[in-house]
């Protein structure tokens, strides 16, 4: 029923997309997943050709799970020196966490900007 349609739906944690958009995106093939954020919206877009397939959520969600910690630490050395405050920390670590995840499967995550 959800066949190529778009998705929007709020974020009001502000992150990006999670595993679950993208699993959503894959599973009910949509046409895009759209996540409204106080930065803007993401967009995620079904590509042609996904570059792996995952078999269930929680695989996916395991990727982004073994992603956390290596991110987070880098992240936390900016935010302990003063240079960005916990928000800016934590939204920058599960930017950089969802991107790798997008090329992973070979998804497109975009942000347009308000």
């Amino acid at each position: 029923m959800l066949n190529g349609m778009i998705l929007s739906h709020n974020h009001p944690s502000n992150s990006p997309p999670s595993p679950a958009d993208i699993y959503n995106l894959r599973a009910f093939n949509l046409a895009e997943v759209r996540a409204v954020t106080k930065y803007g919206v993401y967009s995620v877009k079904q590509p042609e050709i996904w570059k792996k397939e995952f078999s269930s959520r929680e695989e996916l969600n395991q990727k982004f799970l073994d992603l956390v910690e290596p991110i987070k630490a880098k992240i936390l050395i900016q935010h302990k020196k003063g240079k960005i405050d916990i928000e800016q920390a934590n939204f920058l670590a599960q930017n950089m966490i969802m991107r790798r995840i997008a090329r992973r499967y070979g998804v497109v995550i975009e942000l347009e900007r308000w």
